[in-house]
């Protein structure tokens, strides 16, 4: 799963394999043969890949989305793409989307589908999480 989730990121992120591979100092065929293989990448590879892909070594490893510094960690990346109008249309919607004490989960649902609502209406595509 964890290079399930990998190739997921690439894709999401519009990124390559290679790319990828050549940040992180390893040959682009070695990299795929660890997809391939299931290889686990050593901590340090783990940090800078989630790093790469704008997430955290939880979520590669555990699949755990909706944890506060993942959804501070794509939250700040998206909102750098987004115009002021899509930010402020969007936190709009948060507040009025949740109750009060809503859980972790909730609150990524509700951002993902706020911000996907936005950037319909400005012409945009795109998720966040």
């Amino acid at each position: 799963m964890f290079w399930e989730r990998v190739k997921s990121l690439i894709s999401e992120e519009n990124i390559t394999q290679s790319s990828i591979a050549r940040s992180m100092h390893v040959r682009p065929d070695t990299f795929s043969r660890w997809i391939q293989r299931g290889t686990m990448p050593n901590a340090s590879q783990a940090v800078f890949l989630a790093k790469s892909l704008n997430t955290t070594v939880e979520y590669l490893v555990t699949g755990t989305t909706y944890t506060k510094s993942h959804i501070r960690i794509r939250l700040d990346n998206f909102l750098d793409s987004l115009s002021e109008n899509q930010i402020e249309q969007s936190f709009k919607m948060l507040k009025a989307s949740f109750p009060r004490k809503a859980s972790p989960s909730q609150v990524g649902l509700n951002i993902k589908c706020c911000i996907s609502i936005s950037r319909k209406n400005d012409g945009n595509t795109g998720t966040l999480i």
